[in-house]
């Protein structure tokens, strides 16, 4: 019964994390279907790795696109997080975010 007790919370700390309707209002979850574009943006000083995510709706005149950026210092760093996140997107697992505003933070390939 203890061991039952302990796989059951076990796992629902784990699935506790990923769980939308508990994130804190600074989290989000996003996965290959929010996700319609992937960009690198040259700025001045340093380069930003954008993702353009939009709500689905059933029909798709509704939908509201927006953006997040991570700001990496290089292109090659740039081009890294972007070959990273479009290959954790392709697998189909999840990645949650953690934001300032529409900046990155951090990150967790889910």
């Amino acid at each position: 019964m203890i061991r039952i007790l302990i796989l059951f919370i076990g796992i629902s700390l784990y699935a506790g994390e990923f769980n939308p309707w508990n994130l804190d209002i600074t989290k989000r979850v996003i996965h290959r279907k929010n996700v319609s574009h992937i960009l690198i943006d040259p700025r001045v000083d340093h380069y930003r790795v954008v993702l353009v995510l939009g709500d689905r709706f059933p029909y798709n005149y509704k939908s509201r696109q927006y953006t997040f950026y991570i700001k990496a210092s290089t292109e090659e760093e740039a081009l890294e997080l972007f070959r990273k996140f479009d290959i954790q997107l392709d697998s189909g697992n999840e990645i949650l975010l953690k934001l300032n505003g529409s900046r990155i933070i951090e990150w967790t390939f889910g």
